[in-house]
C-alpha cells in the first residue's frame, strides 16, 4: 500500500490536488486553502517559487491550515524543502502518486520545472512512490517518509496528467524545450537552487543543520559560483553541466564556520546593545521628578456683592455686577379626598318667606311654630320677628314679607322636604288656628328643606388643608422653576439660593371640620431668582480675595468654601452676601528649585526643602531605578505642583 493509500484510509477520500504558481505569495497560497472545500489537500509548490524565500510561509501555511481544519501534504523534489516542510509539521512527498494524479488530471495542468527536465533528461518517467506499511495516526506517516524520496526525474512524469495536452503535443513541446534548456546550462546551472540539490543528492550530503543551510544559500551560492569559473565540466543526464559543487567535506567546514560566526557574533551584538543601553540610561535618560506638597493657609472673607440690573460692567469698586432679577407665576387647584369622620344629628333647616296680608299694620312673632300643610312635619323659627303690614298699590292690596330661618323639630333625613318653583311648600302657623290671623299669616318657599341626617359622615380635618396646600405648592414650585430656568439668557446662570417663593392666592373651599366628602384647593403662586455671568462674580470675588492675601500666595479655587444669602431690595438690585474661608499656598520658584537640587541625592534634597517656606512634604521619584541622585541637567529634572 502506498503513503497515499495510508493517509486515504486514515483521513478519508475527499482529496484535492492545488498546484501553486511560482510567483504566488503566502496570502495567495492561503486564499487557495480558504476557497477549496475539500479537507484533504496535496499542495504541490516548484522549487523555484517565492513561497521557499522565508521558512516563516511554512508556519503561516501550517496555522491557518490547522485554523481551516485542512489536512496538507507538500510535494516538492528539493530534500531540503521537504525536510524543512516536516520539520514545521507537514507530511512531504517528493512526487504525486499515480492515484492521486490520475484523479485530478482533469483539474490542473502541472508543468515541468527546470530541475525536472534536467534529471529526465528531456524525457518523461514515471515513478511510483515506494509502499509503505499502514500506520495508526499521522505521525507514523511522517515518521515512515523515506529520508530521500524517489529520484527527482520522477516529477518529469507529472504532465501526462494535465487534460490540456495529450502525448504526440507533449514529445513535440519537450523537444523543443530540451533544445533551449540545455543549450543554455552551462551558464544558468549554478544559478539554479534546485540544480544544487541534484549535486547534494548525488553526493549524498548529510544536512544536520537545516535552517543553517536553507537561509545561507545565497552566501553559498556567491562562494560556489566563484569557485566553478576554474573547474573543469562534464556530462551529466546528456547535458553539460560545470563540476562546481563542493565536496561533503567542504560543505561542512563551510556551514560550521558560519554557524560558529553567528554563535560569537550575536552575543557580542547582545553586549554591546546592553552597555550602550546602560551607557545612555546613565549619561543621557536619568530623570528626577519632584511632586511638592505646599502648606495651606485659609483665608476668612465676608464678602457683599451686589446684582445690578442697571450696570452692564463690573464695578470693582464698589462691588457690583450687572445682573438679572427673573420673575414667572402660575396658579394650581387640584381634588383631594376628606378622611375625617364623625356621628351626626342634624335637623333639617331651610329659609321660607312669612306673607302678611291682615292689614297694614306690622305682626310681630316671637319664636313660632310652622306646620308643612303636605306632610304635617313641625320647624320652629330661631327669633322673634316682626313682619310689615300690606300695602295697596295701583288699587291692589300687596301683602307685607319677611324671610324667616326655621329648623325641624327633631333631627334627621325625614324632616328633608324637596320644595320646588314647580312644587312650593306652604307652612301654616298651628298657634293662629280659629282665628282671622290664620288664613292672613302665612309662610311659603322654592327652596329644598334639607340637611336632616343621622350617623357617620366625612369632613375634612386641619392635616387634609395642610397636606393639600403642601402638594399644590410643590407641584407650582417644581414648574415655575423649569419656567424660570427656561427664561434665563444663555450668557448668564442662576443663583438656587436667590430662589424666593411668594403665595399670592390661595383657598380650600372648606373649613377644618366642615362635612365633606372632598374639597378643592388652589393656589396662585410666584418664583424670583437671580442671574448673572458666573465670570463677572468670580472675577470680582478674587480681586477682593486677593486684597486679602500676601502677593507671595496663591489662590487654590477649588479650596474655596463658600455659603450664600441673598436679599432683595428696590429699584431691580440684589444684595448677595458670601461668607466662608479660601485656602491659599505660597508661591514656588521652580527655575530656582531646578538650579538648585541637580546632583542631590535624597537626603540633601530633604534638607533643601525643610528650609523652603510654604514646603509640606516632597516625594521624589528617580528613573531608571538604580539612580539615586537628580540629574546634572535641569531639562531632567520635572517639578510637579500637587497642590
Amino acid at each position: 500500500m502506498s503513503r497515499f493509500a495510508i493517509f486515504n484510509k486514515f483521513v478519508g477520500f475527499m482529496r484535492k490536488l492545488i498546484n501553486i504558481d511560482s510567483g504566488d505569495i503566502v496570502t495567495s497560497v492561503i486564499d487557495k486553502l480558504i476557497s477549496e472545500k475539500a479537507k484533504n489537500i496535496f499542495l504541490f509548490i516548484p522549487s523555484n517559487a517565492l513561497f521557499w524565500h522565508s521558512i516563516v510561509n511554512l508556519k503561516l501555511l501550517k496555522r491557518e491550515a490547522g485554523n481551516l481544519n485542512k489536512n496538507i501534504i507538500i510535494i516538492n523534489s528539493d530534500r531540503v524543502k521537504r525536510e524543512l516542510s516536516e520539520r514545521v509539521g507537514f507530511v512531504s512527498l517528493s512526487a504525486i502518486p499515480e492515484e492521486i494524479a490520475e484523479e485530478d488530471a482533469g483539474d490542473y495542468k502541472i508543468e515541468d520545472s527546470l530541475e525536472d527536465i534536467l534529471l529526465s533528461g528531456g524525457k518523461k518517467q514515471e515513478t511510483n512512490v515506494a509502499p509503505v506499511v499502514a500506520p495508526k495516526k499521522i505521525s507514523d506517516i511522517i515518521r515512515l517518509l523515506p529520508d530521500k524520496g524517489p529520484a527527482l526525474s520522477s516529477f518529469a512524469s507529472l504532465k501526462k496528467y494535465s487534460s490540456h495536452t495529450n502525448a504526440e503535443e507533449e514529445r513535440g513541446e519537450l523537444s523543443d524545450e530540451d533544445d533551449r534548456i540545455l543549450s543554455g546550462i552551462k551558464k544558468d546551472i549554478t544559478k539554479n537552487e534546485d540544480s544544487r540539490d541534484i549535486y547534494e543528492t548525488s553526493a549524498d550530503m548529510k544536512k544536520n543543520k537545516l535552517e543553517e543551510e536553507f537561509f545561507d544559500r545565497e552566501n553559498f551560492e556567491e562562494h560556489f559560483n566563484n569557485k566553478a569559473k576554474n573547474v573543469p565540466s562534464q556530462k551529466i543526464f546528456g547535458g553539460t553541466k560545470n563540476d562546481a559543487y563542493f565536496s561533503e567535506s567542504m560543505a561542512r567546514k563551510m556551514i560550521k564556520k558560519r554557524v560558529l560566526m553567528k554563535g560569537i557574533i550575536f552575543p557580542l551584538l547582545i553586549v554591546i546593545a546592553s552597555a550602550s543601553l546602560a551607557g545612555m540610561a546613565i549619561f543621557i535618560l536619568p530623570k528626577a521628578e519632584l511632586h511638592i506638597f505646599r502648606k495651606l493657609e485659609p483665608v476668612p472673607f465676608d464678602v457683599a456683592i451686589a446684582v445690578d440690573s442697571t450696570i452692564s460692567a463690573v464695578d470693582f469698586e464698589r462691588n457690583k455686577i450687572p445682573g438679572q432679577i427673573l420673575t414667572v407665576r402660575k396658579t394650581e387647584e387640584k381634588l383631594f379626598l376628606s378622611s375625617g369622620e364623625k356621628e351626626i344629628e342634624e335637623k333639617a333647616r331651610g329659609l321660607v318667606t312669612v306673607y302678611n296680608e291682615l292689614d297694614s299694620t306690622s305682626q310681630p312673632m316671637i319664636p313660632s311654630r310652622f306646620q308643612e300643610e303636605k306632610t304635617g312635619k313641625i320647624f320652629w323659627s330661631k327669633k322673634s320677628v316682626i313682619v310689615p303690614g300690606a300695602s295697596i298699590k295701583d288699587g291692589k292690596i300687596l301683602p307685607g314679607t319677611l324671610d324667616v330661618e326655621i329648623v325641624a323639630s327633631e333631627a334627621g333625613s325625614d324632616f328633608n322636604i324637596n320644595c320646588s318653583a314647580f312644587s312650593p311648600c306652604r307652612f301654616t302657623i298651628p298657634a293662629w288656628q280659629g282665628t282671622v290671623k290664620y288664613d292672613k299669616l302665612y309662610a311659603v318657599t322654592n327652596e329644598p328643606i334639607k340637611g336632616g341626617s343621622i350617623g357617620k359622615v366625612k369632613v375634612a380635618t386641619i392635616e387634609d388643608i395642610a397636606k393639600a396646600r403642601e402638594v399644590v405648592v410643590s407641584n407650582l414650585k417644581s414648574e415655575l422653576t423649569n419656567e424660570l430656568n427656561e427664561k434665563v439668557p444663555s450668557n448668564l446662570q442662576l443663583l438656587k439660593e436667590s430662589f424666593v417663593e411668594k403665595i399670592i392666592k390661595e383657598s380650600a373651599g372648606v373649613k377644618v371640620g366642615d362635612v365633606a366628602d372632598d374639597f378643592l384647593l388652589s393656589a396662585d403662586m410666584e418664583l424670583s431668582g437671580v442671574a448673572f455671568n458666573e465670570e463677572d462674580f468670580n472675577r470680582l470675588f478674587d480681586f477682593i480675595i486677593k486684597n486679602k492675601m500676601s502677593e507671595d500666595m496663591d489662590m487654590l479655587a477649588d479650596k474655596r468654601e463658600v455659603s450664600f444669602a441673598v436679599s432683595y431690595g428696590a429699584d431691580k438690585k440684589v444684595l448677595i452676601k458670601a461668607t466662608g474661608e479660601e485656602s491659599v499656598a505660597w508661591k514656588i520658584d521652580e527655575l530656582s528649585i531646578k538650579r538648585d537640587v541637580l546632583k542631590k541625592n535624597e537626603s540633601d534634597l530633604r534638607q533643601y526643602f525643610n528650609s523652603i517656606k510654604g514646603v509640606e512634604s516632597v516625594r521624589v521619584d528617580f528613573w531608571p531605578f538604580w539612580v539615586d541622585k537628580t540629574p546634572n541637567k535641569e531639562s531632567r529634572i520635572e517639578i510637579i505642583i500637587e497642590r
